[in-house]
């Protein structure tokens, strides 16, 4: 049977979203689920969603430390679900420096470092390094570059700014049929300093530019716009209008397929 990639969005927006918008639009904090068995990020704004989906979560991979990405609570409340139902332990993956803060009983916690591979379900899953920061000494935030022996690879990058060199290098040894991306920053919003560590609408468009050309991106390829901040968009109609190919828009509750 080919091989097709789910993806659930959980929660598709960057740390402003405290709640609801007047308009009742609302974007929970950023958490994928692939093929409703890995986790990327968790909090326990998406909870609601992941219950929906009726998924039975064995792996939760982890970009950084921020609290609007990584829960304890969380996270432990899906270990203890596991423990009651009599399944194999949660696998929790964080990058090396944090790893050992992670404490989750009865839970397997494995520290993962840029370029080393590790294989989770029927991936090659690859830690590539984030331009994006956080309070902790030395913590190196991680992309997740997702590879299938059937040639269906995609890359999950928030947060973060730009693709550094050693993604690029990545990308074009195994190119990729999505990304899911950061896209914080709007258009119209010039001269904000978080563009240092988080993507504006310009800066991707560039990006997009040279991953078509090139086809680090390959034909037909999706690129999904998430962790989208409150205060630098408008609402989600207006965000679409403005979209053409190669990008498309994650939100919340909404699934998406990588064929």
């Amino acid at each position: 049977m080919k091989k097709r990639i789910r993806l659930d969005f959980l929660g598709t927006g960057a740390a402003d979203w405290a709640g609801p918008a007047p308009d009742g639009e609302y974007r929970r904090f950023t958490s994928t689920l692939v093929d409703k068995t890995i986790l990327l990020d968790f909090t326990q704004t998406a909870m609601d969603n992941l219950e929906k989906t009726g998924a039975q979560v064995g792996h939760v991979l982890f970009t950084h430390s921020h609290e609007d990405h990584y829960d304890p609570k969380a996270l432990c409340a899906l270990q203890q679900a596991r423990a009651q139902r009599g399944l194999v332990p949660l696998k929790i993956y964080a990058e090396a420096s944090w790893a050992g803060e992670i404490h989750c009983p009865g839970a397997e916690i494995a520290g993962v470092s840029v370029g080393e591979a590790f294989s989770v379900e029927d991936y090659r899953v690859t830690p590539l390094p984030a331009n994006h920061s956080t309070r902790r000494d030395g913590e190196q935030p991680l992309y997740y570059l997702f590879e299938h022996e059937s040639g269906l690879n995609w890359l999950y990058a928030t947060d973060g700014a730009w693709l550094m060199n050693p993604v690029m290098k990545a990308l074009r040894k195994s190119p990729v049929s999505a990304l899911v991306i950061d896209a914080t920053i709007g258009d119209g919003h010039g001269g904000d300093g978080r563009i240092f560590e988080h993507n504006s609408m310009p800066m991707l468009r560039i990006m997009a530019e040279t991953l078509v050309k090139t086809q680090m991106l390959l034909p037909g390829g999706k690129i999904y716009l998430t962790h989208l901040a409150r205060s630098l968009y408008g609402n989600r109609a207006q965000v679409e209008a403005a979209l053409s190919d190669p990008f498309a828009l994650a939100n919340d509750g909404e699934t998406a397929w990588i064929e």
